[in-house]
This record gives C-alpha cells, sequence and structure tokens, in this order.
C-alpha cells in the first residue's frame, strides 16, 4: 500500500485516480483515502467534480466524500444566498466551504479575533477613525505581513478567506474584506466600495 502513491509532491494522474475509486480491494481504498485526508486541497474539488460530471463513477466519489465527512457546500451557499439575509462573515465562510467542505470556521474566526485583540492593545483612546486604521494598517501588513498576491494573483487560493489568513497572501477583495472584519471586531464600521476593476475600503464617519 505504501508504494500505490509513491510521490508526495505531486498530486496523482486524475484518470488514474478515476479508474481507482470503484477498486474492490482493501489495500487500495485505504490508499486512497489515506491520500485524500493528506492532500486534502487537491481532493476535495477532485471528488466533487467527479461526482458531478462522471456519471460511472459519481457514486464511489459520493460515498468516498460521506466517509470522510465532506458534505457539499455548494447547496447551503446557494440557500444562504437564496435567503437574502446576508451577513459577510458568514457568508464568506460558506463560499469557502462551497470548495473547502473541512474548513473550520472557528479557527478563521479566532484568527480575527487575534488580530483585532492586538490592534486594540495598541489603540489608547480617544483616537479619531484615521488613527484606528492606521493601527489596523500596522497590525496586518506589517506586524502580520499580509500582502497582495502580485504575480500569483489567479491562483484560487487568494479569494478564500481560510488560505489568505494562512499564507497572508491575497487578492484586493479578499485583504479588503479581511480589513473590515477586523475593524468590525473593534467598533469600526468601514463599508466596501467595489469600483470598475477595484475594490476599496471606505469610512464615512467622519
Amino acid at each position: 500500500m505504501k508504494h500505490l502513491f509513491p510521490s508526495k509532491e505531486s498530486w496523482p494522474n486524475e484518470d488514474h485516480l478515476i479508474r481507482l475509486l470503484d477498486d474492490e480491494s482493501e489495500v487500495v481504498k485505504e490508499a486512497l483515502l489515506k491520500l485524500f485526508k493528506e492532500d486534502s486541497d487537491n481532493a476535495q474539488p477532485f471528488l466533487y467534480k467527479v461526482s458531478k460530471h462522471n456519471s460511472l463513477a459519481a457514486k464511489h466519489a459520493n460515498a468516498i466524500q460521506e466517509q470522510l465527512g465532506w458534505t457539499d457546500g455548494r447547496e447551503i451557499f446557494l440557500q444562504f444566498i437564496q435567503s437574502q439575509r446576508y451577513e459577510l462573515e458568514s457568508g464568506w465562510f460558506l463560499l469557502d466551504k462551497t470548495v473547502f467542505p473541512t474548513m473550520d470556521a472557528s479557527v478563521v474566526s479566532l484568527t480575527l479575533d487575534s488580530l483585532a485583540d492586538r490592534a486594540r492593545e495598541l489603540m489608547v483612546p480617544p483616537l479619531e477613525v484615521k488613527h484606528q486604521c492606521a493601527i489596523i494598517n500596522r497590525v496586518l501588513f506589517h506586524e502580520n505581513s499580509f500582502r497582495g498576491a502580485g504575480k500569483n494573483f489567479e491562483n484560487p487560493n487568494n479569494s478564500f478567506i481560510h488560505k489568505v489568513l494562512e499564507s497572508r497572501t491575497g487578492a484586493p477583495i479578499t485583504l479588503s474584506l479581511i480589513y473590515i472584519l477586523v475593524a468590525r471586531r473593534l467598533g469600526l464600521e468601514l463599508e466596501p466600495i467595489g469600483l470598475p476593476g477595484r475594490f476599496m475600503v471606505g469610512c464615512f464617519s467622519e
């Protein structure tokens, strides 16, 4: 079994994986489960794609997803959108779960809490809003080195909050929304502003 997927540095050929999904060998089944658990970032999108677009292998992909506890977050996110009861943080967590069903929202919340707590430590009231924003800038972009994705801009991970909090690299819209969520924890209401080809954060309290 340890030689079925010998390389830990690359994701196996997906056509080969599909052919193994219905293999009755316990050795193969255990090897697949081990692979999927160890590389869930590749495994979750792969199994979802197979379950939706490969009629022959779909039931096996669904069975593995269920066994691993990876539910389809797309339906839950769709229900959230249709409810029209929008809440930024909850909606973003649900968006992440459409691709990464095992994403732990509590870990993300605690990370945002920690960033806000650090900013709060540096704030000595009374402070004008612009000075509060300057402290958030310091915590996010200097102390924690959050930055734009640069040449790697098109990497999908730049749009998922838990991935951006891990790598501290993201798309402008993702970094802006993290900024807003941290600010809200400090009682500072900032607003997202969509412009042609741009996404910014605005403050209208002063």
